[in-house]
C-alpha cells in the first residue's frame, strides 16, 4: 500500500480543483513512495507546501505529511491491526459502526480493498464514511497484479458502483502503468461506448478513481450489473453470438476462416484491447 508519483500528482490536481481535504481517512496506513524533491514540485503546482525538508532525496515514512500539505486538519488511518500504527482498528470484512458514517471529507485507498475478501462490504464501508460533498479516492491494480491480493479490478466495476442510485457521481477514472513516466488515460464508461472496455498490457496497470458523494442514499442496496449484460437482458428475441455471425460466411472454407479468426484476434489485442483504442482511453494532461 502506498502513494506513488502518479497518485500524488492526481491528489494535488484534485486539491487545485477545489477538493476539501479537511478530515481524511486512509484505508491502511499509506506509505509515501515519492522522493521529497519531486513531491515538493508536485505540491507547489497546487499551491501547497511540503511540511518537511524538501532537499531530502527519499521519504521513507507514511503519507500523513502529504495529506497535511493538501490541507487536512485531521488525518486518520484504518487497518485490521496496529502493525503499521493505524489510528483506527477495524476489519473491513465487517460493517462499520453507525457512528462512522458520513464522517470524513476524504477517504483514500491506495491498495487495501483488493486484500479484503468481503469486497462488497469493504467498498460499502468506504463509501459510507464519506460526507455529502466529500470524495472517495481509490488507487487500485487492474492488470498484471495476479497474486498480489485477492482481486484485481475492471473499470466497469467503478462506473457501475459510483452512480446516483448509490449517492455518488464519478469525477475521474484514470488508468496508467507503474512506469513513473507513463501517460495517463481517462476511461470512457462502457455503457456510453456500448461495448466492453478490455485492456492488455506488458506492465502492471493502476486505476485511479475520484468519486464525489452527492446524497445520503443507502449504498449498494441493489447489486450492480455489468452494462452489456443489462442491455442484452432488456433486448427481446434470440441473439446470434457475434463471433458466429461474423464468420459464418467463411465456413465454406475452414482454413481461411481459421486464418481470419487469428488475424481478427491479433487486431483486437493490438488495437481494441490497448491504449491505442481512443474511444475507450483518452490521453489527458498531468496538470
Amino acid at each position: 500500500m502506498g502513494i506513488d508519483i502518479h497518485s500524488a500528482r492526481l491528489l494535488a490536481i484534485a486539491k487545485k480543483r477545489g477538493v476539501n481535504f479537511g478530515r481524511v481517512l486512509m484505508l491502511g496506513h499509506q506509505d509515501m513512495n515519492v522522493s521529497a524533491p519531486a513531491l515538493a514540485r508536485i505540491l507547489s503546482d497546487a499551491g501547497c507546501t511540503l511540511p518537511m525538508d524538501s532537499t531530502a532525496t527519499t521519504w521513507t515514512g507514511f503519507a500523513d505529511p502529504l495529506f497535511a500539505a493538501l490541507g487536512a486538519t485531521e488525518i486518520r488511518s484504518l487497518d485490521a491491526s496496529s502493525y503499521q500504527q493505524a489510528t483506527v482498528q477495524h476489519d473491513l470484512n465487517q460493517p462499520i459502526p453507525e457512528s462512522w458514517r458520513m464522517k470524513y471529507d476524504v477517504v483514500y485507498d491506495g491498495g487495501t480493498l483488493e486484500h479484503v475478501f468481503n469486497f462488497p462490504t469493504a467498498l460499502r464501508n468506504a463509501m459510507d464514511m464519506v460526507r455529502i460533498g466529500g470524495r472517495l479516492f481509490l488507487d487500485q491494480g487492474i492488470n498484471n497484479w495476479c497474486g498480489h491480493g485477492f482481486y484485481q479490478f475492471s473499470p466497469e466495476l467503478f462506473f457501475r458502483v459510483f452512480c446516483a442510485e448509490n449517492g455518488y457521481e464519478l469525477e475521474r477514472v484514470v488508468v496508467h502503468s507503474v512506469n513513473p513516466f507513463a501517460r495517463w488515460y481517462e476511461v470512457t464508461d462502457p455503457a456510453i461506448l456500448r461495448s466492453r472496455i478490455e485492456l492488455l498490457s506488458w506492465l502492471p496497470l493502476m486505476i485511479f478513481v475520484q468519486a464525489r458523494r452527492i446524497a445520503a442514499t443507502p449504498v449498494l442496496e441493489r447489486m450492480p450489473q455489468q452494462s452489456d449484460y443489462a442491455t442484452a437482458w432488456s433486448t427481446t428475441g434470440n441473439q446470434t453470438p457475434g463471433a458466429i455471425k461474423r464468420f459464418q460466411w467463411l465456413e465454406w472454407c475452414r482454413p481461411l476462416a481459421t486464418l481470419a479468426r487469428a488475424l481478427h484476434t491479433m487486431w483486437r489485442l493490438t488495437r481494441t484491447h490497448s491504449f491505442a483504442n481512443r474511444a475507450a482511453f483518452r490521453p489527458v494532461s498531468k496538470r
